[in-house]
């Protein structure tokens, strides 16, 4: 790949690119952020419950993006205070999950390419306000992703993570 880049601006952008904070677009083999917003919440523990994702505060009714092309499963209503959900499986034992929906637009079943809209950001479910939380599984376990609270994630920009076999 060749990039050709003028003053020290261009040099910024490309460096955030490679942290996955901005850039040109997404690679069609990379996980992407499915949603523009600054992070919320991360990992943390809770009454010695995990909360393994990264919530995504972002306006309500923002159009939310599958960060991986794969098949989607959709949940209606309360799950546990998930709410509204969408499960997508790229494969390879991968799913990536995404809460709190105040519409959903696939099917369970459907095939999703990356970044087509799944539904809508909202505040079903346990929330305190209208943000997406968004997990990435390997077989059932939850697997951490890099995102720190307070930093803006911009949509389709790579999450700079690398996940054999996704």
């Amino acid at each position: 790949m060749r990039m050709t880049m003028k003053g020290t601006a261009g040099i910024a952008a490309a460096g955030l690119g490679l942290l996955g904070l901005s850039g040109t677009g997404a690679e069609a083999s990379a996980l992407v952020w499915p949603v523009s917003g600054n992070v919320s919440c991360t990992w943390y523990y809770s009454s010695g419950k995990l909360h393994g994702a990264v919530d995504i505060a972002g306006n309500s009714g923002a159009a939310v993006g599958a960060a991986r092309s794969g098949t989607a499963s959709a949940s209606w209503g309360w799950n546990g205070g998930d709410g509204n959900y969408v499960r997508i499986s790229p494969g390879n034992g991968y799913t990536t999950d995404y809460h709190h929906f105040r519409s959903i637009v696939v099917r369970s079943g459907q095939r999703v390419g990356q970044l087509q809209t799944l539904g809508y950001v909202g505040s079903t479910g346990m929330t305190t306000g209208a943000h997406l939380h968004f997990d990435l599984r390997r077989w059932g376990t939850k697997i951490k992703m890099t995102a720190y609270r307070g930093q803006y994630l911009r949509k389709g920009a790579k999450v700079p993570n690398s996940y054999p076999g996704l």
